[in-house]
């Protein structure tokens, strides 16, 4: 038996911002984050976002690995870049960062600020996680294959077209690995086994999302892109490549410093467009996890650099031998906070590797979309947390 519908016209108050049949920037929409899903683009987008989550899922389900949660609430910084949100109880009466006075010395304010922190709801400084490789590591060592989907935190004062404060990663671990091909294969499989399926299985929301959104050319450099072996190259060749193409830009490329946007974008450029590997990076640079190599100076790690969007994975084989990671910990003044990681190998275990892959840094490369605050409903960043 059928249900009957009575349908009736609504009128609309006030000055609704959409008209019918007119196409309207992502500019526009996105000062109306809580209508934009109504506009035909963005629907799009999130039958789009949720085809893709569905497509790594399986991709992980089908090789065998095991799904898991890792939390929100850490006391480890898992990058070391110190740009991490710090929690602490809202209304917990004394619990409030105390501000120097103008009589008051920073150092005396940096350790009442640490008293404060050690008295607050967990008893020591506690961060939003910025990724979940970590807890990943422990779950390893007796799960061999795991990965995690979930939100990451970054206190990245930044307005680009590229940095979210709350994001989505995809970070996997499996252990009995040693061997850094092997761990880019699984990302490069990851990578074109669900754009792949994305292009295929929904093909109207795509091409309406290359009509509409993607700049022109996106879909064949896709197309290429899949059929294409990634390229691999060593930081150090990088670096060699770029100062010999002499090309003008911001900062001149050196050895043991970081690429910047520009030259991913020239690296990407020289190896024809496709994405490009960029592996072995130096030591000082990368965080304490990271095996090092025979070389001493640099460790067995990777970059995954994708055109116009920049770094879409990291990833390395980590470091095994306690010793090493022993002096590791202590030069990044960790050995106490992290004393349980040493367990890991203290207590014995199998050779692990991993990656993390930002999931809208996926959906703004393979989706051809400008700003990566147009790949999620509601996008939080520097000085903006509407809704």
């Amino acid at each position: 038996m059928g249900n009957e519908f009575e349908l009736a016209l609504l009128w609309l108050q006030g000055s609704y911002p959409f008209k019918p049949r007119k196409r309207y920037s992502t500019d526009y929409t996105r000062q109306f984050l809580h209508l934009r899903q109504r506009t035909n683009s963005f629907s799009a987008l999130l039958r789009l976002r949720n085809a893709a989550t569905r497509e790594m899922h399986d991709f992980y389900q089908k090789l065998g690995f095991i799904q898991v949660h890792t939390p929100i609430l850490t006391t480890n910084d898992c990058e070391g870049a110190g740009d991490v949100f710090h929690v602490l109880p809202a209304k917990q009466q004394g619990h409030q960062h105390l501000h120097e006075s103008e009589h008051e010395q920073s150092k005396e304010a940096e350790e009442r600020n640490r008293q404060v922190d050690e008295e607050a709801f967990f008893g020591k400084s506690t961060y939003l996680t910025v990724s979940g490789q970590l807890h990943l590591e422990a779950l390893a060592s007796g799960m061999a294959r795991v990965y995690t989907f979930n939100p990451a935190f970054r206190a990245e004062n930044s307005q680009g077209r590229r940095h979210l404060a709350e994001f989505y990663m995809l970070d996997a671990e499996f252990a009995f690995v040693s061997s850094l091909d092997d761990v880019m294969q699984n990302v490069e499989d990851l990578v074109k086994t669900t754009t792949r399926n994305l292009l295929e299985k929904n093909q109207e929301d795509f091409d309406f999302y290359m009509k509409r959104i993607a700049s022109k050319g996106h879909e064949e450099s896709l197309h290429r892109t899949l059929d294409t072996q990634f390229a691999r190259v060593t930081y150090t060749e990088a670096i060699e490549m770029l100062a010999k193409r002499n090309e003008v830009t911001h900062c001149k490329p050196q050895w043991g410093h970081d690429l910047s946007k520009e030259h991913e974008q020239l690296v990407v450029k020289h190896y024809g467009g496709v994405p490009v590997f960029v592996t072995d990076w130096p030591k000082s640079i990368k965080p304490f996890y990271m095996r090092g190599n025979d070389d001493k100076k640099t460790v067995a790690c990777f970059d995954l650099l994708v055109p116009k969007v920049g770094e879409l994975c990291g990833g390395s084989l980590r470091e095994e031998r306690l010793r090493l990671l022993e002096t590791s910990l202590k030069k990044a003044g960790l050995a106490d906070t992290l004393s349980w990681y040493l367990d890991l190998r203290r207590y014995g275990g199998a050779p692990t590797g991993g990656y993390g892959i930002g999931f809208e840094r996926y959906l703004q490369w393979s989706l051809g979309i400008q700003n990566i605050k147009d790949t999620l409903p509601f996008p939080r960043w520097a000085h903006h947390c509407d809704l």
